[in-house]
């Protein structure tokens, strides 16, 4: 059905509403304005984007708010989306956290559960129970890591390669929710270091001609989150 409204009337409202720090109603009026503008208007469609990432944002929804900025930078070549992204974006394409340790944390978080979920063949967990249970045998795996310092000298894309090879037990996982009980040891392997192979370098501009690097791009980490965005 097409869509009636102006893509200027609900931005505009938006607008407003982010002004006055009432960022959900804001994303209301930006998700309209997305609806309503049309497709073969990149520059437009690329500023609502932008904006709605700050609403995100502000609603505590960082990697929502990441892949509203990355769709508005491959929209629209303009420098101050890379500003935007050099400011909130971290090395592995996430929301920048406090500090350079907690991004390694949940670039490796993020990476272990999406190898969970591909084992399960599930998009998000089905019990409270199993994400405590996922996290806690990831936190352990991670401390094992951390205290190893093999992590100290290398860069954010060294660091990629070991995050994707370290192996969590997680089908140990079975006998814990049945039983109850918490397997001892948590199984990880980092032995094989640093080396990758170079198909798509991370540093390389992505394949997608945005300008950015392909680590911060189309090769970042994505959160489960982004693959259902529903406003309430």
């Amino acid at each position: 059905m097409k869509c009636k409204t102006p893509w200027y009337g609900p931005f505009k409202r938006g607008l407003r509403f982010l002004s006055c720090h009432n960022p959900k109603k804001a994303l209301m009026e930006f998700e309209k304005a997305v609806r309503c503008c049309p497709v073969n208007d990149p520059k437009n469609l690329g500023k609502i984007l932008y904006y709605m990432g700050f609403a995100l944002e502000r609603l505590g929804q960082g990697p929502l708010a990441v892949k509203s900025w990355i769709n508005a930078r491959r929209l629209v070549k303009e420098k101050v989306y890379v500003k935007l992204i050099i400011r909130w974006v971290n090395s592995y394409g996430m929301k920048r956290q406090p500090t350079a340790l907690a991004d390694d944390y949940l670039a490796f978080r993020l990476i272990q559960v999406k190898k969970y979920m591909d084992y399960r063949r599930i998009s998000h967990f089905v019990s409270l129970p199993e994400q405590d249970m996922v996290y806690t045998l990831i936190d352990d795996a991670w401390k094992l890591l951390n205290r190893s310092g093999i992590l100290m000298p290398l860069t954010a894309e060294q660091k990629l390669v070991i995050f994707k090879r370290a192996q969590v037990d997680f089908p140990l996982l079975r006998p814990v929710l049945q039983c109850g009980f918490v397997p001892e040891p948590v199984a990880v392997d980092f032995s094989q270091g640093p080396a990758y192979a170079k198909k798509i370098l991370p540093q390389s501009n992505c394949p997608c001609h945005s300008g950015l690097n392909y680590q911060v791009c189309c090769g970042r980490i994505q959160s489960p989150l982004e693959t259902v965005f529903v406003s309430e």
